[in-house]
């Protein structure tokens, strides 16, 4: 048994239902929304760029496809939710939004982290752990994209447009954010003390991609990421998992 990071950022009684009531085919079987589906797509795209065995050890964690194209035909495929007609319609006009601005998103998010990792050799999906005093239960999390030499943690975080009635389109684009989201914040700190722990001393990265461009967030010049912030942040998370293990 373990945490994830996202687990330890949801709120309790979710958590609970989900990890402690579901099996994980009824949590699998759980639809999301398509800004999630999407996210994954560029998250495979990103990964195949930037690491060549990325695909091979992603099918093999997963055991299923795991290309920006293989992700993208089967979103086009799902069907939208359908517990009533107003979720239904927002799935509709999301996935279209997503299917269409998903090749800028991706392309956007390879520029800016090109410009973060330059020419090093990169590692997709890199494992990491974390134990946390008072808690017997392991977390464990996977780096977007890590450049070993130096110690660059990269996370990618995508935006997407939304459904939104008021507009002729149907939707309305949603701007890149100002500053790293504060639950990002807090599953960045897992990944920052597990590469401390292991002696080394990281650069936490955020990159935010959306059709329009992307914005990125470093450690080393901004004040949310400080390592004062992320030791608080990092706190929260320990509380989280011993509030979950006891």
């Amino acid at each position: 048994m373990h945490f994830s990071a996202t687990q330890l950022t949801m709120p309790i009684d979710v958590w609970f239902y989900k990890y402690q009531k579901l099996t994980p085919e009824q949590r699998q079987a759980i639809p999301g929304g398509f800004a999630m589906y999407g996210g994954g797509a560029v998250g495979n795209g990103v990964a195949e760029h930037f690491d060549p065995d990325a695909v091979a050890k992603a099918e093999q964690r997963f055991s299923r496809a795991a290309t920006f194209a293989g992700a993208l035909a089967k979103l086009k495929e799902r069907p939208p939710r359908d517990y009533n007609d107003r979720l239904k319609n927002k799935d509709t006009v999301e996935r279209e939004r997503v299917v269409e601005t998903a090749d800028a998103v991706l392309a956007n998010a390879i520029k800016a982290i090109t410009t973060v990792v330059g020419a090093w050799p990169c590692e997709a999906e890199r494992p990491v752990q974390v134990m946390f005093k008072g808690c017997a239960i392991p977390v464990i999390g996977y780096i977007d994209i890590y450049v070993p030499d130096p110690s660059i943690i990269i996370e990618l975080k995508t935006v997407w447009d939304n459904a939104h009635t008021g507009t002729k389109q149907g939707w309305m684009g949603k701007k890149l954010p100002s500053a790293p989201r504060a639950n990002h914040i807090d599953q960045g700190s897992i990944y920052y003390k597990a590469l401390v722990d292991e002696g080394l001393s990281p650069e936490l990265v955020f990159v935010y991609a959306s059709k329009d461009g992307a914005v990125t967030f470093k450690s080393s010049d901004c004040p949310q990421l400080s390592e004062e912030r992320l030791m608080q942040a990092l706190q929260r998370m320990r509380i989280q998992a011993v509030v979950r293990d006891n």
